[in-house]
């Protein structure tokens, strides 16, 4: 995945009454708390949108102008404000004189999101975003907005893979404690117990630590090792297990390990049979597999351009996974 980092989305046509085609300085409201700033610089213009830096905003034809760095298209609509398009979508942002636009009561959350989050999206950098809406256990609603992959064209759909991270953490935990149901693993049991050897050499304190201290993230192990998993750098605990709180993604690596250790089979293959299977969720996966090339959304980093050369987890992990926003329902039951 390797796209353009610069396209323009251009509005599409609006009449040529609109105000600022000569003057467009001001300041207007992306949302309450997100203001956008217009404001002459030399004989120029920028816009700065929140507290990132400004941006040269570049006229177009009339009353239209462009945010190239940002991908964003700027009109000026004959009722004041400015409409900001993104990712696809266009929004209005009015006057900040005009104060905070009142939410009608009683409102669908699915019709607050539709004006909420690509306002938010243009803020954030966020090219894409699914989402969708529980009530009393079923699906109510589905969300999709955005693109992809950022500067190119395909939408998110329901069938877009995101790559869930730590969101995959409490699911795999969710999945261990069915073991600890069935007797097969206890919580206050050490691992190395049912590895049957040490999983850090010359380290004692490793020797205390239990599902328990995973789970609730007290095992006294850092979140990775120095220099990541491969560096060969040594892991050490850094407290006495169980005393304290410090997030870690080598404890749950090690519940991993003590996991396959009981049931034989690697982490991906028990995940899909356990859990991701019998709940119908047939396009996520504990790795990466090929079909996801044609399915999956970029990685982008904090200014919403594509990471390029990012390493995908090609070994199971449970710290990340690869699932879509949607649930395919199983067979047996009804679909939503």
């Amino acid at each position: 995945m390797t796209p353009s980092l610069k396209t323009l989305i251009f509005l599409a046509a609006t009449t040529a009454t609109g105000w600022c085609e000569a003057d467009i300085a001001g300041t207007f409201s992306l949302t309450s708390d997100i203001p956008v700033v217009v404001a002459r610089s030399g004989s120029g213009w920028t816009l700065q949108i929140g507290k990132e830096a400004p941006h040269p905003l570049l006229p177009g034809t009339a009353n239209h102008w462009s945010v190239p760095d940002l991908g964003l298209g700027v009109a000026c609509p004959s009722g004041g404000g400015l409409e900001l398009t993104r990712y696809g979508k266009t929004v209005l942002a009015p006057p900040a004189q005009a104060g905070k636009q009142p939410n009608p009561a009683g409102r669908p959350d699915e019709a607050i999101l539709d004006d909420l989050v690509p306002r938010l999206m243009i803020a954030w950098n966020v090219p894409g975003v699914s989402a969708v809406g529980i009530r009393e256990g079923s699906i109510a609603w589905r969300r999709q907005y955005g693109v992809k992959t950022f500067g190119q064209p395909a939408p998110v759909d329901e069938n877009t893979v995101f790559e869930a991270c730590s969101m995959s953490k409490p699911v795999f935990a969710y999945a261990a404690l069915k073991l600890v149901e069935e007797g097969k693993l206890d919580l206050d049991t050490p691992l190395v117990q049912y590895l049957g050897h040490p999983y850090i050499e010359n380290e004692p304190l490793h020797q205390k630590i239990t599902t328990r201290m995973v789970l609730d993230h007290t095992s006294g192990l850092p979140n990775w090792r120095p220099g990541g998993r491969n560096s060969g750098q040594p892991l050490v605990v850094h407290f006495e297990p169980g005393t304290k709180f410090q997030y870690s993604g080598e404890g749950i690596w090690f519940l991993q390990r003590t996991v396959e250790k009981i049931t034989g089979v690697p982490l991906k293959d028990w995940m899909k049979s356990r859990l991701l299977d019998p709940l119908g969720m047939t396009s996520s996966s504990y790795t990466w597999e090929k079909k996801f090339e044609a399915t999956a959304a970029a990685g982008h980093d904090k200014a919403g351009q594509v990471h390029l050369n990012r390493p995908l987890y090609r070994e199971e992990t449970p710290p990340s996974a690869f699932t879509p926003r949607r649930r395919t329902t199983p067979k047996s039951s009804s679909k939503s």
